[in-house]
């Protein structure tokens, strides 16, 4: 391999358009992000000749609140295809013979019901036992004085 081949992997910021073509032609995976990835050689960019491994870094901020990472391979003429992927950690791989735009699409994870539910303090719950066991409290302070009153009129 000649030492001056260089891989670059370029952040897209502008992902409108791209976000289109994945949700015609995904539906509800989300875009993620997009990379324009090139190899150059002496600084013009060239072909690889056989297929190349790529690994991608996936942000933290992308790896939570997501689920079923892959791979899409964004075309110039706006057709998106899903590469054979594998996520290891926070890096994604995947083999290609080509370079172009590339992105990381996902599901969407909603917070499961059970866990929300679970996260809301019951604030109702323990007001009858408490109002209860200061009702019982309060009658045993009453009877406990009256008795002490009668006790005492007995006594003398």
């Amino acid at each position: 391999m000649d030492p001056n081949l260089e891989l670059v992997v370029r952040v897209v910021d502008e992902i409108s358009d791209h976000n289109i073509i994945i949700e015609q032609t995904f539906g509800d995976k989300e875009l993620l992000q997009v990379f324009d990835i090139s190899v150059t050689l002496n600084g013009q960019t060239v072909r690889p000749s056989g297929t190349i491994i790529i690994s991608i870094p996936i942000p933290t901020e992308l790896l939570y609140g997501f689920e079923n990472h892959q791979i899409v391979y964004i075309s110039k003429d706006g057709t998106a295809t899903v590469m054979p992927s594998t996520v290891e950690g926070n890096m994604i791989w995947f083999e290609t013979d080509h370079f172009s735009d590339y992105g990381i699409i996902a599901d969407a994870v909603s917070p499961d019901t059970d866990t929300v539910q679970e996260s809301i303090p019951k604030t109702g719950e323990y007001y009858v036992l408490f109002s209860l066991g200061f009702f019982v409290l309060s009658a045993s302070i009453i009877l406990l004085v009256y008795f002490l009153m009668i006790r005492r009129k007995i006594v003398r």
